[in-house]
C-alpha cells in the first residue's frame, strides 16, 4: 500500500516490499509558477530527469516538466519563463491504497491516449 505524505517539498512514499520493487520512493517537487532556471536547478541538484509540478494556489499536481521537455525551452531566457508553462505530461493518480497492479492499468490507459 502507498502511504505519501507531504515534506520540505518532496513527497515521501512508503512501499511494501513487492512493491518496492516497482517504484522508486521520493517525487521532487516545484511550484508552477518557478522560474525554469529554478527548475535546471533542482534537476540537477536532485540528480533527477523530471519534477512534478504543483499549482501555487493549492498545492494540486499540474504534471510534469521533464528534462526532454524543456529541450524545446532552451532558446528562451529561464529566468522569465515558469516552470508551469513547460509541462509535458499530465500527472496520472490512483488511490493511496491501489494495489500496484491498479497503478499499471492507470498508467497503460493514459498512455493508450496520447
Amino acid at each position: 500500500m502507498l502511504d505519501a505524505k507531504a515534506a520540505a517539498g518532496k513527497v515521501v512514499v512508503g512501499f511494501d516490499d513487492r512493491e518496492r520493487r516497482l517504484m522508486t520512493p521520493g517525487v521532487i517537487t516545484i511550484p508552477e509558477d518557478s522560474s525554469l532556471r529554478q527548475a535546471y536547478r533542482a534537476m540537477a541538484e536532485h540528480h533527477v530527469n523530471s519534477l512534478l509540478v504543483l499549482g501555487a494556489r493549492h498545492g494540486t499536481p499540474l504534471g510534469w516538466v521533464t528534462a526532454r521537455g524543456l529541450l524545446a525551452w532552451l532558446d528562451r531566457d529561464p529566468d522569465l519563463n515558469l516552470v508551469g508553462k513547460a509541462v509535458t505530461e499530465q500527472p496520472i493518480a490512483v488511490h493511496p491504497t491501489a494495489s500496484a497492479r491498479d497503478a499499471l492499468t492507470a498508467l497503460s490507459r493514459a498512455a493508450s491516449r496520447s
